[in-house]
């Protein structure tokens, strides 16, 4: 009876400590995801967004350089979301213009060259003026990342919860322009 009790009395003292240590924890921590696990994934994704950045520029270049395309024709987002990355073909030689219609067409294959794990993205985006990326956003779903980086932190995330891929790009066109 003893053990019994002095295991009940043990188990409440436990139970107290953690509802007194646990009490002061913002929303994100009480999910289990504390302050420091956020920035790194806020770090890796903008890391990511940086490396899409480079990619996707060396795309451009072999665009212009093996297929004669004028990649200087498009300025604005494109979005990389509903890329069919496994069907990728290398375009034929060809000159074109490049737009927003025929961006996948012609880049999908640099792209993937270059940044094989753009498949694990949920969505992606590339702001492109006039032959130059001068900003990119993806996210894995939950975090967003973004070129030019520091334009995300963990107080989106503690205060919204949650930063979706729209603003996310409002916050790289607003930086860029």
């Amino acid at each position: 009876m003893k053990k019994k009790i002095l295991s009940l009395a043990l188990a409440m003292l436990c139970m107290g400590a953690c509802f007194v240590g646990c009490g002061d924890k913002n929303e994100s921590e009480s999910e289990g995801k504390s302050e420091s696990y956020i920035e790194k994934k806020i770090a890796s994704m903008n890391s990511a967004s940086s490396t899409l950045q480079k990619s996707f520029s060396a795309s451009l270049i072999d665009l212009e350089d093996l297929n004669g395309a004028d990649i200087y024709s498009i300025s604005g987002w494109i979005e990389l979301s509903d890329w069919d990355w496994e069907n990728a073909e290398e375009p034929d030689s060809d000159a074109t213009v490049l737009n927003s219609d025929n961006a996948e067409k012609l880049l999908a294959h640099y792209v993937q060259l270059y940044f094989s794990d753009i498949v694990k993205f949920d969505a992606a985006a590339v702001y492109v003026n006039e032959g130059e990326v001068l900003g990119t956003c993806c996210t894995d779903g939950e975090y967003c990342g973004t070129y030019p980086d520091g334009l995300i932190t963990y107080a989106d995330y503690e205060n919204s919860g949650k930063i979706d891929m729209q603003e996310c790009m409002n916050r790289v066109e607003e930086k860029i322009k």
